[in-house]
């Protein structure tokens, strides 16, 4: 078996990556310190490898590296989002920079000290926050980066980290942007589970379901509705995009990266709207003003990765997005009732 390590693959993405490895016969060896992630997220096959570890110990990190003898590394372990940064309180941008920045520093430096000859090859999970608001319709891998905040900085900081290091290493590696993303397994009891929850349509099934208000930052953009305007991808194709970037590198690819998206926006009520159908439930709304720095349009062009990786988003039908979403959110409610009751 040719073992993955897995970073943050006790997370929203991490999990479901972990039965497309295997299928394709990879072995996953998730290291996660469940900050924010899940141990049961990984409990969907008998042969998942959970360590439990922060990638600052760096003992760990070289045991698990040389135990396993790890050919290769999804780095998926991330430290909130810009949502979550808007947030009242926020996230420390100290632990915005040390997991998004600093932890990836540790993690090359762990993978050159583990085989300096031949270091694994790494697939990146980035964000197209790094791109800032460039007044683009659609964005490119050629479109500038100028992040507007704090996360899309650590992001791009990370990606310089990642391509100076294997630079000077020869360090074989993808950068993987996707916008926003969203969708679920229920089938496999895998989703969506942050706490808090930040992202807009898990917010917004909840709304229906709790009948509560969903606030909306700003309905006064120049776009058709007033709603900022959005790329929603399925968390299934951005997992398969890993994939295909691993398969990629591992039979000997060039070292680049890719935009992930559907190149389709939503604005944020025609996604509210699509809750709204598919729950049966009208959402209460409230304007609760502007974001700072918050992009009109992010939507991204994907056609690279389509050439090079031949990756389709099969699922990334906005119905289909949130019908998933839907499914997961009735699965964790009811659970969470069985266990009241």
């Amino acid at each position: 078996m040719t073992n993955i390590l897995v970073t943050g693959g006790a997370g929203y993405l991490g999990c479901h990556v972990l039965l497309p490895l295997i299928e394709q016969g990879y072995q996953p060896i998730v290291f996660d310190n469940l900050s924010s992630g899940h141990r049961s997220l990984t409990n969907i096959h008998h042969s998942i490898k959970l360590v439990e570890g922060d990638l600052a110990d760096r003992q760990l990190l070289q045991q698990t590296l040389v135990k396993h003898q790890i050919s290769a590394v999804l780095h998926l372990a991330s430290e909130s989002n810009d949502s979550c940064w808007h947030q009242d309180g926020g996230v420390a941008i100290e632990r915005l920079y040390i997991s998004n920045g600093m932890n990836t520093l540790i993690l090359m430096e762990e993978l050159i000290n583990y085989k300096a000859d031949n270091p694994p090859p790494v697939v990146f999970c980035s964000s197209c926050s790094v791109h800032g608001d460039p007044h683009e319709n659609c964005l490119r891998e050629s479109t500038s980066k100028a992040p507007s905040t704090p996360y899309g900085r650590s992001k791009l900081a990370a990606e310089w980290i990642l391509e100076d290091m294997a630079h000077s290493h020869s360090i074989s590696h993808v950068i993987l942007r996707s916008c926003n993303v969203a969708g679920a397994q229920a089938q496999n009891d895998i989703g969506e589970w942050h706490d808090p929850e930040t992202h807009l349509i898990p917010r917004a099934l909840r709304a229906a379901r709790e009948h509560t208000v969903l606030p909306i930052y700003g309905m006064n953009y120049p776009t058709p509705d007033g709603t900022v305007v959005r790329d929603f991808m399925h968390i299934c194709d951005l997992a398969a995009a890993h994939i295909s970037a691993l398969n990629y590198l591992l039979a000997g690819g060039c070292s680049t990266a890719f935009n992930l998206g559907t190149g389709t926006g939503y604005s944020l009520l025609e996604v509210i709207h699509t809750v709204e159908r598919i729950t049966h439930t009208k959402v209460r709304l409230q304007d609760v003003g502007r974001r700072e720095n918050e992009p009109i349009w992010r939507v991204c062009d994907a056609s690279k990765a389509r050439e090079v990786l031949q990756w389709v988003p099969h699922y990334s039908n906005l119905d289909v997005i949130v019908g998933d979403a839907a499914a997961w959110d009735a699965h964790v409610h009811s659970r969470q009732q069985e266990v009241v009751v």
